[in-house]
């Protein structure tokens, strides 16, 4: 990408999608991922699904060229990023009920390590 955010962002031609691979593909820290209890790999993304939505939102109502590059035309491809507020609200309005064990988890704020069978399932 020339060393330029720019030139990696313009690579992507307006997709979200296409901007969340080219990050995959050029940080491994964006490569967020964890082994399951049956050995089988998961991936979430969630960082560089993040990086390509907060490009949108920061830029893609302002004038000149980054604004052009960062009016993705599909950011309804990025999944939403199930941070810990999601399956709070939905546990809140009763759509989502926890095992005992995880909700005491939950309740006394204990913290959950990442990878963790409560964390993934």
């Amino acid at each position: 990408h020339e060393a330029s955010a720019m030139t990696m962002i313009r690579k992507a031609g307006g997709s979200a999608e296409l901007l969340v691979s080219i990050l995959l593909d050029t940080f491994p820290g964006f490569r967020d991922a964890c082994i399951t209890a049956n050995g089988r790999q998961a991936f979430f993304y969630k960082r560089a699904q993040i990086a390509v939505a907060d490009l949108w939102a920061a830029f893609q109502c302002l004038p000149g060229d980054l604004s052009a590059a960062c009016a993705f035309y599909d950011c309804d491809k990025i999944t939403t990023f199930a941070d810990y507020r999601v399956p709070q609200l939905l546990r809140h309005y009763g759509v989502l009920v926890y095992s005992d064990a995880l909700a005491q988890k939950v309740d006394s704020n204990t913290e959950i390590p990442a990878g963790a069978m409560d964390e993934i399932y």
